[in-house]
């Protein structure tokens, strides 16, 4: 989901995603469910574009290690 914020180009975000993690190297002890969300801003100016962005685990496998939270950010120029 997103919102325009003030029709300038600029971009607030919200994002809920899970998974499943399956194959050989999958281990089956640990669980197979993932899902996290993600908050974030983007947007572009004068050839510029951004994106900055807070996620956090919310479901995990027990003895799966996972960070509280992550950030992260993108900055790219267009010529």
């Amino acid at each position: 989901m997103s919102w325009n914020v003030g029709n300038k180009g600029h971009w607030f975000y919200w994002g809920l995603d899970g998974g499943r993690v399956s194959g050989l190297g999958g281990n089956a002890r640990l669980g197979h469910h993932l899902m996290g969300t993600v908050i974030g801003l983007r947007g572009g100016w004068k050839g510029f574009y951004y994106d900055y962005f807070i996620g956090r685990p919310i479901r995990y496998p027990e003895g799966f290690s996972a960070s509280k939270h992550v950030l992260g950010f993108n900055l790219n120029y267009a010529f």
